[in-house]
This record gives C-alpha cells, structure tokens and sequence, in this order.
C-alpha cells in the first residue's frame, strides 16, 4: 500500500468516525421527547467538540452551535439545525472570500 493509498484510507476513517458520532449526538437529541424541548447544554458541547475536533474551524463552530443553542426547536431535528447552519455559515465564507468552507460530507440526511 503507497503513502497515499494510506492518507485515503486514514482520511476515509476519520470521516466515518465523525459521521459516526454524529450520528450519536443526532439520536439521543432527536427522540420523541426532546425535539420539543431547547437543545440541551451536554448536546451542544458534544456537537461543538465533534465539529472543532473535524477542523470545521473556531469561528464556522462557534457560528453554528451559537445558531443551534438560540434557535428554538419546534419540533426540528437537530439534524436539519445544524445542516442549515452550516449551509449558513459556508455562504457567508464564500461571501466574504475569507476560505473556502470545508466539505463535510455525511452530514446531510440522504
């Protein structure tokens, strides 16, 4: 196996380990009797340390969980917060031409 075949197959497990766990955060926030309830403090750190430990970068996370802990529910999946979010925050960076947001791909719910 060359150098790169290995950083594929390193990249392709740290992806399916986020994905994994976010996985986890979304099911435990998204049960019947949560999805009416505020987002609570365990689940935002948990989404905020997952997205600083996928390089999302400081300012993209704090965006996003700060638009996830203030938005009220109403019955949504934290999936679909934090999915509109990120389209949120990925057109502002585009908008400002600071980077270009990373891909995240997983997080959508397809």
């Amino acid at each position: 196996m060359g150098f790169f075949d290995k950083l594929r197959s390193s990249l392709t497990r740290t992806k399916e380990q986020i994905v994994s766990r976010f996985e986890e955060i979304v099911q435990k926030a998204d049960t019947e009797q949560q999805r009416s309830r505020p987002i609570d403090v365990d689940t935002i750190e948990a989404l905020e340390e997952l997205l600083i430990s996928a390089d999302v970068g400081l300012a993209a996370t704090e965006r996003i969980v700060d638009a996830v802990r203030t938005r009220a529910r109403h019955g949504e999946s934290l999936r679909d917060l934090v999915s509109l979010s990120l389209g949120r925050t990925a057109v502002r960076y585009e908008d400002v031409g600071q980077i270009q947001p990373p891909a995240l791909g997983g997080f959508t719910s397809d």
